[in-house]
């Protein structure tokens, strides 16, 4: 109940906030870079009326590092790709918006494992030979919806427009596929093991099915 409150207050202080970017006159387009927790992208929007408005973006980011997941360090190759559309609505007519969409999801990485000595794989220790090198993917949902709420106010007569977006990517469960290429490569139960182990990776990294979005937006308005 404290929760729904603050946010209750915090939207009916939005729409209090100076340079709101009212529809004064509709429609109108902007058009505009973004960073957001999906990577760099951009943006383009049109505001239909004082009540609603259409999106249109897409993001991209790529990291390289290194993590120890189920206890085996893995090299990965992150990759967040994604773009979309959504329907904003205006419910003061103001600049305080609650959205609702979809996106193409593209999100996952590339995993690899070396190992010098032993490796644990599932439940079962095997030799460097053994398991030889160990490659898996982690991929989530093609198609992915999206729910938020954001605020877009306008600078310079409204001709600048800024806005912050808070919401969740339901990109659905992580789903991981391991391989090696090592002697007991196609050998039946370590197959069983790296079946085990991609099990185990999905429920660690479950949590990333309800992907946080954060997204900070400057569009120029036409």
């Amino acid at each position: 109940m404290r929760s729904l409150a603050l946010l209750a207050l915090s939207a009916a202080a939005l729409t209090q906030l100076p340079g709101d970017a009212r529809a004064e006159s509709t429609p109108y387009f902007y058009l505009g870079p973004q960073i957001s927790t999906l990577g760099f992208g951009g943006e383009a929007g049109v505001r239909l009326n004082d009540f609603l408005g259409l999106r249109a973006g897409g993001n991209y980011f790529s990291y390289d590092g290194d993590e120890e997941i189920d206890n085996i360090d893995y090299d990965f190759d992150l990759d967040l790709a994604s773009a979309g559309a959504v329907l904003d609505v205006h419910p003061f007519g103001t600049g305080f918006r609650l959205t609702g969409g979809f996106r193409w999801n593209g999100n996952g990485a590339d995993l690899t494992a070396t190992p010098n000595g032993t490796i644990t794989v599932g439940d079962q220790t095997f030799t460097a030979a053994e398991a030889g090198r160990v490659t898996g993917e982690i991929d989530f949902n093609s198609f992915a919806p999206y729910t938020g709420f954001g605020y877009q106010g306008g600078l310079f007569g409204n001709r600048l427009l800024l806005s912050f977006d808070l919401g969740v990517l339901f990109q659905g469960d992580p789903d991981v596929d391991l391989d090696g290429d090592g002697t007991l490569a196609n050998d039946p139960a370590f197959r069983a093991e790296l079946k085990n182990e991609a099990d185990e990776i999905e429920d660690e990294l479950a949590f990333l099915g309800f992907y946080p979005v954060a997204a900070l937006t400057a569009t120029y308005r036409f």
